[in-house]
């Protein structure tokens, strides 16, 4: 236990799932290792507990079972999309409520909100309680980008029919996104799905209003892998700126030569010299993973911020895109042979990556961009 009273309580409310989650938390044990007078009190859903990637937190870190996940089955008569909106409208009171325990427990005033940026309400319970408002984001800038503009991207293309009809047409104008098309935008920007995303989550429609109020945002990535003009835009707004189907028979049919498994430990499996290629989603925690390891990637975008981190990472020339966005044999094998085989291609995109693993290990070093912007968190939430 804390043998003294804590300098600092940071109320810590992780969004749920595991994407959103891991990031935030490992995070907050980062900041508890290196703030060892600063409690964080860790609200998150019931149902979420087994994502925590330590059994044994530490001594400044309690947690608390805050809010029923609308990922756990429904019941009957009721669909995952009420749930979500349940889960969304109650939300405000009942962290609040849950914050006021950890008040009493802890015997000290909450300083400082630590939240997933999809919980926009914690700018006015911030407000409310005359405290800061730090926000992770965990995609990429370009998303981040995307949400900051979303009112004019709504009106420049939501009501044009020409853009309506031309999902290839490219968002000159907005920071960032210039070389990005209308088709990969996340679905919550686009017009076929605007009504239906912002009933099931309306924080979308929130988020470029609601963020520049953030004392901080926190964004997972590197100034040194993101363009210039996009990171001096991105701060110059904000104050610091797995269902998977499988045919009948397939398990029993690549037995020989493949093993499917319920979970591994990704990084650890994209470290290992034997892997030469990872196909992915795109979402925006596997990249730097898949740096780390110097694993190119064949990216299949589902949803989200996915269309756009693809775009991203071809840019780089770390990845290649499925054509058309669906997974076929022979589109597969087309991807593989770029990448797997020795052609100028595979060896140039794995050059590149290693390349960008040298730039980005430099960064998360101890006088990299990376540890400056985290010994700036410290300070913050700290004073």
């Amino acid at each position: 236990m804390m043998s003294l009273l804590p300098e600092k309580h940071i109320a810590v409310l992780p969004f749920i799932g595991a994407s959103h989650f891991q990031p935030l938390v490992n995070l907050v044990l980062k900041l508890a290792a290196a703030a060892p007078r600063v409690l964080f009190s860790l609200l998150i859903a019931t149902g979420d507990k087994h994502l925590l990637s330590c059994s044994d937190l530490p001594v400044n870190v309690k947690l608390y079972e805050a809010i029923s996940s609308p990922w756990l089955s429904p019941p009957p008569g009721e669909s995952r999309k009420e749930k979500m909106q349940q889960f969304l409208e109650g939300a405000p009171r009942t962290y609040e409520m849950a914050i006021a325990v950890a008040e009493e427990t802890a015997g000290v005033k909450v300083s400082c909100l630590l939240t997933d940026v999809f919980f926009t309400f914690a700018s006015t319970l911030a407000e409310k309680k005359q405290v800061k408002w730090i926000a992770l984001w965990v995609s990429s800038p370009q998303v981040l980008s995307a949400y900051a503009y979303s009112d004019v991207i709504i009106q420049k293309f939501r009501h044009d029919e020409e853009a309506r009809s031309q999902p290839e047409r490219t968002l000159e104008g907005i920071p960032g996104l210039s070389r990005m098309r209308i088709k990969d935008l996340p679905e919550a920007l686009q017009h076929t799905y605007l009504d239906d995303m912002y009933t099931l989550f309306p924080v979308f429609r929130e988020l470029g209003t609601v963020l520049p109020r953030a004392d901080a945002i926190l964004v997972i990535s590197y100034d040194e892998v993101t363009p210039e003009p996009l990171v001096a835009n991105l701060k110059s707004k904000f104050q610091e700126l797995l269902v998977v189907h499988l045919p009948p028979g397939f398990e029993e049919r690549t037995r020989s030569h493949g093993k499917i498994v319920l979970w591994a430990p990704q990084n650890r499996v994209l470290w290992h010299r034997s892997v030469g290629a990872h196909v992915t989603h795109g979402g925006y925690n596997s990249v730097f993973e898949c740096v780390a390891g110097e694993v190119p990637m064949i990216c299949r975008p589902l949803w989200g911020d996915n269309k756009i981190n693809g775009v991203v990472l071809e840019e780089w020339g770390i990845a290649v895109t499925i054509d058309g966005g669906t997974i076929t044999k022979d589109g597969m094998l087309q991807c593989l042979e770029m990448v797997m085989e020795g052609g100028e291609v595979g060896k140039t995109m794995r050059q590149k990556i290693r390349d960008l693993k040298v730039l980005v290990m430099d960064a998360a070093g101890p006088n990299g961009s990376a540890s400056r912007y985290f010994n700036k968190l410290v300070d913050i939430i700290s004073s």
